[in-house]
């Protein structure tokens, strides 16, 4: 869904900043019908080093992972419904995603999390270096994002959007 774009957006910025494994690893979460394309992609570009595959895992390990990275990445081609967007709000996860489909529904540029057009590595790559060199930074509160989880995602606030229909 568009990690084979993330790994050549990634190279260029490891290459640029001269980033070793021991700086910068990337954990590619789930298991799916691209990995082998995305591992394809990996080895071509000979970052082997820098990316781990966890397969398939439950949801509950998914988002501690979301919760300990310090950044959650969604470079979906297209988007439904932005269940990993949500969750990542959910574990006050700073979120670098394209804004493909539903995506820009859930984050906003700057405010909740930060967006680059769907396939545009030049913006992509402009995002994750500036996120990268702001690291030690809190460019947003964890607070902020687990706000915006509760009041538009959670399920007190489903219910009082489903309450307020029914009056």
């Amino acid at each position: 869904k568009g990690h084979v774009f993330f790994v050549t957006v990634f190279e260029a910025v490891a290459r640029q900043l001269n980033w070793t494994p021991q700086e910068v690893q990337v954990i590619i979460a789930g298991g799916g019908e691209n990995e082998p394309a995305i591992k394809q992609q990996i080895e071509q570009l000979r970052l082997q080093r820098f990316f781990s595959f966890t397969g398939t895992i439950p949801q509950t390990l998914l988002l501690s992972f979301m919760r300990l990275a310090n950044l959650t990445v969604v470079p979906s081609l297209s988007e439904g419904m932005p269940v990993v967007a949500i969750e990542a709000l959910m574990q006050q996860a700073l979120i670098l995603c394209s804004d493909a489909g539903g995506l820009p529904e859930v984050i906003t540029d700057g405010s909740n999390g930060f967006v680059f057009p769907t396939l545009n590595a030049e913006i992509c790559a402009q995002k994750l270096l500036y996120l990268y060199q702001n690291r030690h930074r809190q460019l947003i509160n964890p607070q902020t994002l687990l706000n915006d989880f509760n009041t538009r995602f959670s399920l007190p606030a489903h219910m009082q959007k489903l309450n307020l229909l029914l009056v």
